[in-house]
């Protein structure tokens, strides 16, 4: 949106100049109060997203207890200007220089530490450039009331305690000559004072000869001379010379400050750019939060649902406005509000402005959570009593004025609001142009929302099915609900309105009494209509209770599930864990039977009941559903003993069975592998593999994996064969950079005892074949 005519009247009709106010009035700088004053809503979406993600970090940041600005920080360019032109910088310009070197301190500091978080923000600072160097002058060289400090330098800490140091021992020795018996009657009066900067004592004026001497000055009365004593003279002369070289060195510190200035002046003129923008963005949250707004949610689509919405300025105020809900389906384009007069139809009609402005401007509009509307590139407000004496404009020309340029204006994304469409003329021409001119913006693909009292208008809005009626309330007790009710039109009530604020009865009676039998019909039908839509509505409010207590129960209920679910894995798991010990300890016992058994047989016969029990015991723990393994198809799933993994069943030979654990495949022993319960759900089946005949030796593939992935399941592999009694297994690991790990791995593995390549037709060096230890 531009800062056209168009836009002035926009702004003029939804009072934004209020909201800029506010803005403005929490700003601690000039240039963020220039801002806000002077702010325009942008006409684009992504422009509009940057404000509003802006606000959103630096609400964050206010949130979480960050002062950005603490104190105000004045606009450094008067200081520089006068510094430019060749003065010396003034105390009042070295405090207003210290106050924005100390902001452009904190910014700096934001930036190295948020400034990962707060990406729009980091982006708002893209031209501030830290002014390290000359912010450790100043701060070392000037106090904060702009006065030079003391400690400023080596020299001048030197010369401040000589100074001190002789003003001691000068006022030391001119009080003793004060307390001098032999001189008390020369004296006027018992104190010392200072004339020309040097320390002086009053002396009666028929003593000013006699008196040894120098005389400074005279009272008024010719009664009493100022005499600096002979005996002060040459420590008055070398304070004298200190505090002419203490005036040097303020000079030079000052002409040091001066330059720094002159050669920062335009760093210093785009950082206070950049902290004016900051300034803005925290206005704009600080606002956001009074306000109690909610960041804006454009959509691409055209439905429009503002919840709660509530009158920005009425919210500050601590009014407690009424909220409203805007609602419109996408194919609604027009609403028109009717009802009561002083019934809320212009406050509704300002709020939904002042919300699509808010939005443009990147503040928090005050609406619900849920919220959302598709983005509005250009907004027309018109005010139902705008005019002009100055220019001899009625209501009612000023109003066509305006609609005018919205006409010629209006198109997809853009809304356009009459308060009083067309009032203050003919109802039934009125009403004819009013549908006219609503028809004809429907057809350029914008939204309109309109108030009126126009019966035409409430009859179009009936008949087309772009048009929606909607009433503000009208209580029973002849009073405005200012809730807005979609689905009907409202009733003006303009008698009882009259009746409501005292005028007298039997002008009342008199005006029904004038009323006709079809006008009374037409009222009459106007509150039955507002009835039946009244019930409607709190039939669906008790609907809508109602869904959302099945849908509050239904959450209990997925909760309890869930925290049944997340006790019986925790079972499992202890479970899982006991039996697992029981497993280690049964491993120890049996090894150490295969360590004492004489014969093989002994030997495979112990490892076979090993693996027996193994295999029960990791069903208990994982299996209580487990099924015969005859009874399973290619593709379903498995639990492999010694890899403690699910698997997928490639086949079944004999006792053999050939399993895939990820990408990895291997042929095992039918005890070490345990059929699991098939979902319900039908299993995606892969492409059926290719096989060279019935493995009678045990295999593994580990084709497709990496060496990390790998070796880890060769060794489970082959601690599982080992224990079977397996003499000799075949490992499938291609050409490649697995092939070398793999072989590295044997040299070193304690189950190997020999290994060779693969013969041609069992694979080549593609393949090769282990020979396990006894």
């Amino acid at each position: 949106m531009s800062a056209d005519r168009s836009f002035s009247r926009t702004a003029r009709a939804l009072e934004f100049d209020g909201i800029c106010r506010e803005l403005s009035a929490r700003c601690k700088t000039e240039r963020g109060r220039e801002t806000c004053l002077n702010l325009v809503p942008t006409a684009a979406q992504y422009d509009a997203e940057r404000l509003r993600d802006e606000t959103i970090e630096m609400a964050d940041l206010l949130s979480a207890g960050e002062l950005f600005f603490p104190n105000e920080v004045a606009d450094p360019a008067p200081a520089v200007t006068r510094i430019r032109r060749g003065s010396l910088p003034e105390p009042d310009d070295l405090k207003t220089l210290l106050g924005f070197l100390h902001q452009a301190e904190r910014t700096a500091e934001f930036l190295s530490g948020a400034g990962q978080t707060v990406h729009r923000l980091a982006e708002l600072c893209a031209d501030f450039t830290p002014l390290d160097e000359m912010t450790e002058f100043f701060n070392a060289t000037f106090a904060g009331d702009g006065s030079i400090r003391p400690d400023a330098s080596a020299l001048l800490m030197d010369l401040e305690s000589r100074i001190a140091s002789l003003q001691r021992k000068i006022h030391e020795r001119a009080e003793q000559l004060l307390a001098r018996r032999d001189l008390l009657d020369k004296f006027q009066d018992a104190y010392v004072t200072i004339r020309n900067g040097r320390v002086v004592l009053p002396v009666k004026a028929e003593y000013k000869n006699t008196f040894p001497g120098i005389i400074h000055g005279i009272s008024a009365s010719d009664k009493t001379v100022f005499m600096e004593p002979q005996e002060l003279v040459k420590d008055n002369n070398l304070l004298q010379e200190s505090i002419a070289e203490r005036d040097e060195e303020h000079y030079r510190l000052l002409r040091q400050a001066a330059q720094m200035v002159m050669d920062q002046a335009q760093t210093m003129e785009k950082d206070y750019a950049v902290i004016g923008a900051l300034d803005a963005v925290c206005a704009r949250a600080a606002f956001s939060a009074a306000i109690g707004g909610t960041p804006a949610v454009f959509t691409a689509g055209g439905a429009v649902r503002l919840l709660s919405l509530r009158h920005p300025l009425m919210a500050l105020r601590g009014e407690k406005p009424v909220p409203n809900d805007l609602l419109m389906r996408e194919g609604e384009k027009t609403l028109v509000i009717s009802g009561p007069n002083a019934g809320g139809k212009t406050v509704f009609l300002k709020t939904a402005g002042l919300c699509v402005l808010l939005a443009a401007c990147g503040v928090f509009p005050p609406v619900a959570r849920g919220s959302e509307f598709p983005f509005v590139t250009k907004l027309f407000a018109l005010a139902g009593d705008e005019q002009s004496i100055a220019e001899g404009e009625s209501t009612f020309s000023a109003q066509i004025a305006g609609i005018r340029d919205a006409l010629a204006g209006a198109g997809p994304g853009t809304w356009v609001m009459v308060d009083e469409i067309l009032n203050g003329t003919d109802p039934a021409q009125a009403g004819a142009l009013a549908t006219a001119v609503l028809e004809f913006l429907i057809q350029k693909d914008c939204r309109t929302f309109v108030s009126t009292h126009l019966p035409a208008l409430k009859v179009a809005a009936q008949e087309n099915s772009a048009m929606v009626n909607a009433a503000m309330g009208f209580g029973p007790d002849n009073r405005p609900t200012f809730r807005l009710a979609k689905g009907h039109p409202g009733v003006s009530h303009p008698l009882d309105v009259a009746e409501s604020v005292g005028i007298p009865m039997e002008i009342i009676q008199n005006a029904k009494a004038k009323l006709s039998d079809t006008q009374d019909k037409y009222q009459a039908a106007l509150l039955d209509l507002q009835r039946k839509s009244d019930e409607m509505d709190k039939a669906q409010t008790r609907i809508a209770a109602k869904e959302e207590n099945l849908l509050r129960r239904e959450e209990e209920v997925a909760g309890k599930l869930e925290e049944a679910e997340r006790l019986k894995s925790e079972i499992e798991r202890e479970k899982r864990k006991r039996i697992k010990e029981e497993v280690a300890k049964a491993r120890e016992e049996i090894f150490a039977l295969l360590a004492a058994a004489q014969d093989e047989r002994s030997r495979t016969e112990a490892a076979r009941k090993l693996k027996e029990r193994e295999t029960e015991l990791v069903r208990e723990i994982h299996i209580p559903d487990s099924v015969p393994l005859e009874t399973l198809k290619e593709g379903d799933a498995v639990w492999v003993v010694p890899l403690d993994k699910n698997a997928k069943l490639i086949r079944r030979a004999g006792n053999r069975v050939e399993v895939q654990v990820g990408e990895a495949r291997m042929t095992l022993s039918v005890t070490d592998v345990i059929g699991l319960k098939q979902k319900q759900e039908a299993v995606p089946k892969r492409p059926a593999p290719i096989y060279r005949g019935e493995a009678e030796t045990p295999e593994i593939s580990l084709m497709g994996l990496t060496g990390d992935e790998a070796l880890p399941l060769l060794d489970k592999f082959l601690d599982s064969q080992l224990l079977t009694g397996t003499d000799r297994v075949k490992i499938i690991h291609g050409r490649g950079v697995l092939r070398s790990k793999v072989l590295d791995y044997l040299k070193t593995s304690p189950y190997i005892k020999s290994f060779a390549v693969g013969a041609g037709a069992e694979g080549g060096d593609a393949v090769t074949l282990a020979e396990l230890k006894d």
